[in-house]
């Protein structure tokens, strides 16, 4: 195991104000990884800027200490900066990732004639994050172990650019080289609308990693026939092994797990408790509650559930009086017309469903729906579900599926698509839903799987509680850890 890791990605642990002050940010990636301070002892995480008050410190060089782990901003330009991010990654990777390339045309086509000084800025942003994690790796002397973890879709460039560097410095024996992909990894027809170069650059990139982590064996084949589509003449691929430049690539599939110990320890906590209470009041005393929990994002089909949750109360008006569905939004890329234009669908579809039936609840609403802004809240949530829903097309892991049963306190019943990663870990123990069909059979199949799983009898709750349990504890985030670092050298 090396001495040393090295975190490189977008969004980093640190927020800054205008005085360059740094507080701890939130988010999925810097949850799972923080816990690399109490394994190795500290750790450096270089993250890209994204406030003028972060492309300042970045280009003064300067770093700060969040407890064990040293923050280094990558010297970014803003435009460099917003090609790898808002139009590059978001505006098109994200999309192909996710199995929706048609989403990626808008921007495409925005940037029409500069698609090659866009993707230029791409890889010069790419760029240099790798060179703020390689002046870590040689100011130290011969033989100081090195890993260095690149995360997620806006990274793809990093580990090529990364090998090639360490290769002409002579340090590539001390470095390893790993990247793990938060989201799925579709086919390669669904990138097909991206310029073959660029299709190339991306594999190549990836492929200079020595170990490529996926949440689901379905992603790592995914990649491996990128890999045979984009250099058939440079990679050689055999099940889960590449062979590419003169060294092999492992892809493995590794899902991401949560801090048990964490999430029972911030349940017991003041704001724990307090988030229940919120919650209870939300409730109202009503016996079927029903969850959903995500961005609003086209792909996590919260607008499905609505749908579905309406048709179950139409489907049985005797229970419209006792059940509630709780809805936990986080506003996500609204800069992106798609996006913003969901989120309005999402509103506009609570307020119907709340003004349909508000005379038969007694004058209660039947969705509560509210957006994130207590770090606490969805513990009461995830506490008080008797069915929770998640229904995405595709999701790299879907954290929620793990995190609700941990904390429910109800034998809640788990509602999950085969589009996240986290169905291959968990399908024996909850609800199969099927996505990709048409609205209409999507929402008359996440209808039946609300009402079954709001009639299914105690001791079956019980029992499928306790398997999710059991699976979420034998895969949980320190788990995870132990493999990433099992497998770099």
């Amino acid at each position: 195991m090396p001495s040393r890791i090295i975190v490189v990605s977008n969004a980093g642990p640190a927020k800054f104000n205008q005085s360059g002050d740094a507080t701890l940010s939130a988010g999925g990636v810097v949850t799972a990884l923080s816990g690399l301070g109490s394994v190795m002892g500290g750790f450096t995480w270089v993250q890209a800027p994204a406030t003028p008050a972060e492309f300042g410190m970045a280009a003064r060089g300067n770093s700060t200490s969040l407890g064990q782990i040293r923050v280094v901003l990558g010297k970014l330009s803003p435009e460099q900066r917003a090609a790898l991010y808002t139009r590059i990654s978001n505006g098109i990777l994200v999309h192909c990732a996710l199995y929706q390339e048609a989403l990626a045309r808008p921007m495409l086509s925005e940037l029409g004639g500069s698609w090659d000084r866009t993707w230029n800025l791409f890889t010069e942003g790419s760029q240099a994050m790798v060179q703020a994690a390689l002046e870590q790796v040689l100011s130290t002397s011969r033989g100081t172990k090195f890993g260095i973890f690149f995360e997620d879709y806006q990274m793809v460039l990093t580990p090529g650019l990364a090998r090639r560097l360490l290769e002409e410095h002579g340090r590539d024996q001390d470095v390893s080289l790993q990247m793990h992909i938060h989201t799925t990894w579709a086919g390669p027809s669904h990138w097909n609308v991206l310029p073959a170069a660029a299709r190339a650059d991306i594999a190549r990139g990836m492929l200079g990693a020595d170990t490529l982590g996926f949440h689901s064996q379905r992603d790592a084949r995914n990649f491996a026939d990128c890999v045979k589509q984009w250099l058939p003449s440079e990679a050689r691929v055999s099940g889960n092994t590449v062979w590419f430049s003169n060294h092999t690539v492992t892809l493995i599939a590794n899902p991401i797990g949560i801090d048990t110990r964490e999430m029972t320890s911030r349940l017991a906590s003041p704001g724990g408790s307090d988030a229940i209470a919120q919650i209870e009041r939300k409730i109202d005393g009503r016996p079927h509650v029903f969850a959903g929990i995500g961005r609003t994002d086209p792909t996590k089909k919260l607008d499905v559930l609505l749908r579905a949750f309406d048709l179950y109360l139409r489907n049985n008006p005797e229970r419209v009086s006792a059940s509630v569905l709780l809805l936990h939004l986080t506003e996500s890329r609204l800069d992106v017309p798609v996006y913003k234009q969901h989120n309005e669908l999402l509103k506009r579809l609570v307020k119907e469903i709340n003004q349909r039936y508000r005379a038969q609840a007694g004058g209660r609403d039947v969705v509560e729906a509210y957006y994130a802004s207590d770090p606490y809240l969805h513990f009461g949530l995830y506490a008080r579900y008797t069915v929770l829903a998640v229904p995405s097309e595709r999701d790299g892991f879907a954290l929620t599926a793990v995190e609700g049963p941990w904390v429910n306190q109800r034998d809640g019943v788990l509602i999950l698509s085969t589009g996240t990663g986290a169905y291959e870990l968990l399908a024996d123990s909850a609800l199969r839903f099927e996505p990709g069909r048409s609205l209409d059979d999507e929402v008359e199949q996440l209808a039946r799987l609300l009402q079954q799983g709001s009639e299914m009898p105690q001791r079956e709750r019980a029992n499928r509680q306790k398997r999710l349990r059991n699976t979420i504890q034998r895969h949980n985030l320190a788990a995870w850890l132990k493999r990433r670092l099992s497998v770099t050298r």
